[in-house]
């Protein structure tokens, strides 16, 4: 849909139940983003990249330092939206 409006760039201000909340808020925006946008149709990889790319610079330097069991990866929408 040409009228949906990605999240803004998550906030890391605040303590660790700030930054907890913001990021459970942002998370559910993007989710709904992704439905009203169509990329939810779209394969893991592009909305996992789409995620980086949303997310913001201080978000994506948090989720860069986040480790991935075997098997899972940060090209796979479902780990990445789990952190």
């Amino acid at each position: 849909m040409k009228h949906a409006r990605p999240p803004a760039e998550l906030s890391l201000k605040g303590g660790p139940a700030v930054r907890a909340e913001a990021w459970r808020q942002w998370r559910r925006l993007f989710e709904v983003f992704l439905k009203v946008s169509g990329v939810s149709k779209k394969p893991k990889e592009i909305q996992a990249s789409l995620l980086v790319n949303l997310i913001g610079w201080a978000g994506y330097e948090v989720f860069t330092t986040f480790t991935f069991k075997e098997g899972e990866s940060i090209d796979d929408i479902n780990c990445a939206k789990r952190i």
